[in-house]
Order: structure tokens, then sequence, then C-alpha cells
């Protein structure tokens, strides 16, 4: 944005049209040429003016003119500046700052730009004139010293500081006095800050309209308007608005005085009722009774911290429905029964009829013996028909006990070892010796002869592994051992398992066969274990000390 401007000719018209007679006053006519970018500009745009005494640098001379809201048509515009008396036949130099006009005022200087090359003002043809008047300095008053040069000691001239009366009219300029009201009145686009604390505002407050309790963010408000007269920003949980007698503040409740009855005590503002705080001559009126608490199933609820409950029939514990006239619900299946009397003794009894006459069973702790006791209960004394030692796992009967159906062990392991007296000798040359330490050939010539016994299980029985003891030092003899088990009715025997041995050796030797599963059916079968030799060997070369049969079995007490 660039700008030329001129100033003289126009100044010197206006004057002539008025009357030689009309005296000049201190404004001029500027007229300017104003392009945005090198483009001639168009529109509404705001200019303030400054007088410099130099071209670049310098001091400024008068104060600062603002022509707001000035007309630009075809990069022309015209404006008048009245810098005062601040020519006294010396150059000046004019400085411009423009914007484009968007309503801001000439007190808001944001958007302002300062166009370079200050403009130098030309003299106009009265004010060669006056440049003859240097000898009107002095005089009295300036109204007549038409060829003045300067009136800065004329009388006039010091009672205005040497300013016109434009300067005067600017608020800007004021120093001092106090503004009368009435140029306060009017509306105000922008806000009003008072800075002074001495200020305030008076009147009915009639015109003050919406205001919102919420913007008042200080200060304290009267008690005749509704406020506590007094800060209450420390204020803590519990505390009430109290009344001293002109203003509000808050304190601790305790004006109210609390008593506690008979019963009753007082901690603070709370009642409880302590542990034996209220006999039954407390409660007026007969307000409880056997029949109010009878038609009352909450009752019960009650007095037990919500333990027990009753439906009016049935009774529970633990139970929110019971179905029983008693029934006791626990997520842990424990009844305990406790007393302190009759030397330590626990004890449940369950009757027939009502009394302790009556007929029934009882379950007894002594604590004396340390035994449990389960018994009946006649007119007589407590006999126990089962007894149970505390520690012991021994269960003493009184009398005879009655069983139906099966009484059955649990599963156990079990072993049956057939000694070499067990065996007895087969074969056509007999050549086999037997004695209680183990069977052993009697010659060489033993290659039909065999011995075999009996093996003796329990109905049920499941052989479950065979282990043979042997010696066996005959580098070219074996002995084979075989378990049978032969149909009753056929008399015809089938292998179960067998073991034939191999190399020589002169010590005891050990083989266990396992992983069986043989279930003993002694009603169709029975059972034999079979050892024999394999050829010709010398005397005691081949031995069978025992044969031991290992079998689980779930027995059944006859």
């Amino acid at each position: 944005m660039n700008m030329r401007g001129r100033t003289g000719g126009l100044v010197a018209f206006l004057a002539a049209s008025a009357g030689w007679a009309q005296p000049l006053g201190t404004d001029i006519s500027y007229q300017g040429e104003l392009k945005a970018s090198g483009t001639l500009a168009n529109g509404a745009f705001d200019l303030r003016f400054r007088l410099y005494d130099a071209a670049v640098g310098g001091s400024q001379v008068g104060f600062t003119l603002c022509a707001n809201n000035t007309s630009v048509s075809q990069g022309r515009f015209t404006t008048v500046l009245d810098f005062g008396p601040a020519f006294a036949g010396q150059q000046g130099f004019l400085e411009i700052d423009v914007r484009a006009d968007t309503g801001q005022d000439c007190l808001d200087l944001s958007g302002f730009v300062t166009l370079t090359t200050r403009q130098p003002l030309t003299a106009a043809p009265n004010a060669l004139f006056s440049l003859t008047a240097a000898s009107a300095a002095t005089a009295t008053t300036a109204t007549t010293a038409t060829t003045a040069t300067t009136a800065t000691t004329a009388t006039n001239a010091t009672q205005l500081n040497g300013q016109s009366a434009s300067f005067y009219q600017d608020v800007s300029n004021f120093t001092a006095g106090t503004l009368p009201s009435a140029r306060l009145a009017g509306n105000y686009s922008q806000g009003i800050g008072f800075s002074n604390p001495g200020n305030s505002f008076s009147g009915s407050g009639s015109g003050l309209t919406g205001l919102q309790a919420g913007n008042i963010l200080s200060g304290t408000l009267a008690t005749a308007r509704g406020g506590t007269g007094s800060s209450i920003t420390s204020a803590v949980n519990g505390q009430v608005l109290k009344w001293n007698g002109s203003i509000f503040t808050a304190q601790d409740d305790q004006d109210t005085t609390y008593a506690a009855g008979a019963g009753l005590s007082l901690g603070g503002t709370v009642f409880s009722i302590p542990t034996g705080g209220i006999s039954s001559s407390m409660i007026f009126g007969g307000a409880v009774t056997n029949l109010a608490l009878a038609s009352d199933p909450a009752s019960l609820l009650k007095v037990s911290g919500g333990a027990m409950r009753s439906d009016g029939v049935n009774i529970g514990i633990g139970s929110l429905a019971p179905v029983s006239t008693l029934h006791l619900q626990t997520t842990t299946p424990v009844l305990g029964i406790q007393s302190v009397t009759n030397g330590g003794n626990a004890q449940l009894d369950l009757f027939e009829t009502v009394g302790p006459s009556g007929l029934g069973g009882r379950m007894l702790y002594n604590g004396n013996t340390n035994f449990f006791s389960i018994g009946t209960v006649d007119s007589g004394p407590f006999v126990p028909a089962l007894s149970i030692g505390r520690g012991s796992s021994t269960v003493t009967f009184a009398g005879n006990i009655s069983v139906t159906g099966d009484i059955v062990i649990p599963t156990t392991t079990r072993t049956l070892l057939i000694a070499p007296s067990s065996f007895v000798p087969n074969g056509l040359n007999n050549n086999m010796s037997i004695s209680h330490d183990y069977i052993t050939n009697a010659g060489d010539d033993v290659g039909s002869d065999f011995v075999s016994a009996p093996v003796n299980l329990p109905d049920g029985a499941i052989i479950t592994g065979v282990t043979f003891y042997y010696i066996d030092n005959s580098a070219g003899t074996s002995m084979t051992f075989d378990v049978i088990s032969t149909n009753l009715s056929t008399f015809v025997g089938s292998l179960s398992t067998s073991y034939t041995t191999s190399g020589a050796s002169a010590s005891v030797r050990t083989q266990s066969i396992t992983g069986l599963s043989l279930v003993v059916d002694n009603s169709l079968r029975h059972y034999s274990v079979r050892g024999y030799w394999g050829g010709s060997a010398p005397t005691d070369d081949l031995k069978l000390g025992a044969v031991r049969i290992d079998y689980t079995i779930a027995t059944v007490l006859p």
C-alpha cells in the first residue's frame, strides 16, 4: 500500500470562498491517493496522521490525529487535519498509518500499517503571507495580529496552552479534573473497568437487568439482601449457618440439646441401645407380647440379626425358606452342642413324647471319659449301645449287631505264599525230592517228572502277579512254571501264565510275572501252580523254593 498527498491549493480556495474578512484557522485540508498492491484502493479506511520535523527520525510535532471510516474512491480521499499552532515557518513531514475499516474505533490500534516515506508539507498562499507577521510575536491578543508569525506569547494563546479547541474535545488529552456525569450517559459497545477501589455506584438499581448470581465471584452479600453477611468458604461438612445477632457464620450444630432416656446411650448426636439397656418395665403398654411376636414372622429375623427366619409354622436357621419344623442350613455342615455343666458332657436327646421321662434316643459326649456314645433313653439310666473312644479306632458295642445286607471291607492287596511242602510229585519215575526248604531232582532222569500245588483264594479275588523262587545251575536243562485254571465241568485245564528258566547259576533267583487280571471263580474252576523239569540234570542242580501269588479282594464279611 502506498500513498501520495498534497496540501495548499484547496486550503486557499476554501479560505477565499469565505471572504477576506474571516480569519484563518489552524486546520488544513489534505488530499491523498491510496494504493493497495499497486492498485487504486476503494472502500472505507481508518487513517492516523503524525507530524514530524524531519523526513526520517526527528521529533513529533503536535499530537496524533485519526480519521475514522474515511471513504476512498479510485484511490482518492480528502480529510481535514488540525495539528493546532504547530507551524512556525519550518518544514513539516507527515507520517500516515492505514488499515481497512472493520468497525474498530481509533482507540483500538490493532491492524494499522505505517506507510513508508513521510510526506513533505508545502506552503499555501496564506501561510506565505503569515511569514511576514513576525512582529506579532509579543501581541497581547492575536485576534488583531493579522501579520503574526507566532502567537505563542499572546494572552489568549497562553491560556489555551498553545492548543486548538479540538485538542480539548478529545478526552484522551484530559489529565485533570472530574468528568461530568452527563458525559457518561449513553450506550457503550465495550466493557468499562474501574481500577480505583474508591469508585462506587449509587442509585436504586432498577435499570440493572440480566445479572446472574453465578457471575458474582467475590465479595459478601448483605443479610438484608438474603446473604450471610460473612464469608463461609471455610465451612466444613456437618456445620450449619447460625445467626450471631448481625451476620450468619458456619458453626457446629450444637444448639439443640439431646438427652438419652432410660435404656439408651448418647454419643454426640447418635443414640444407641447398650447391652441390657432395655428391660421389660421400659416397654410401655405391653407393646411386645407373645401374640405380637407370633403374628410377626419377621420378629425372629430381627432379634437374631438375620440368622433365623420363621414363616409362622417352620423355623429356619440359615435358611430363608424353612421346609421343616426346624430347618438348619449352613455352608459348613456342623451342628455344635456345647455344655459347661453336667461334668463337661454335651448331650442331644430325641424324644418320642414331651419331657425327659419319655422314650427316645440320646447322643452323648462324655468330657470325663472322652467317649462318644449313642443309645436309647427310657425311664432308667442311659445305657449306650455304641461307644467310640476319642483318638481311637476302637468301637464298643453293647449286645448284638443286626446288619441287613453285606459288610464289605474295602479292596486291599494281599499275598498267598505256596511253600515247597504244599507241592505233591507227579510223573512216571518220581525222581523229585520235596522238603520244607525246596523241591529238587533226586536223579539224573527227570524229564517226565513234575510237582503241583493248589491255589486256594477266596471267590472274587483277582490274581495280579506270580513270583517264582528257584535255582537253575544246569546249562543244558531248564525248569518251567505254570499257573493252571481247570474247568470243573470238563476237567480240562487251561494255561493262565507260564515261565521257563534259562542260564546257569547256583544262586537263588526270582522271576515275577505282573500285569495279570485273573478273576477267581470258585463255583466253576479250581486253580493250581505246576513246576516240571525239561530233561536230565545232575542232582540238586534244579530247585524250586516257593511260589508267591499277589491278588486283590474286596472282602465281604460272612
